[in-house]
């Protein structure tokens, strides 16, 4: 995924700034069951970066108090199909 500040892939360090920006400024946050662990909470995030690609799914689950990352991909919808 490239960040629409730099043009660049993001990092590590990048992704998790988005995600913790995007939750301060109250992204719409979705609770979802995980198959493995099967019944395990997650939360899903669908962020809107830039007009002409998918939103940028984000998946989070909480684990003995530290935040684990999932997954970090565009979404599969065509690009424009869900801009906000």
């Amino acid at each position: 995924m490239i960040s629409p500040d730099s043009g660049l892939p993001f990092t590590d360090a990048g992704a998790w700034d988005l995600i913790a920006t995007r939750i301060e400024e109250r992204q719409e946050v979705e609770v979802i069951c995980l198959r493995r662990p099967e019944g395990a909470a997650a939360y899903v995030m669908k962020i809107f970066l830039e007009v002409n690609r998918p939103r940028l799914y984000v998946k989070v689950e909480l684990l003995s108090g530290r935040i684990w990352g999932r997954s970090f991909h565009y979404s599969d919808k065509r690009k424009g199909d869900d801009a906000p």
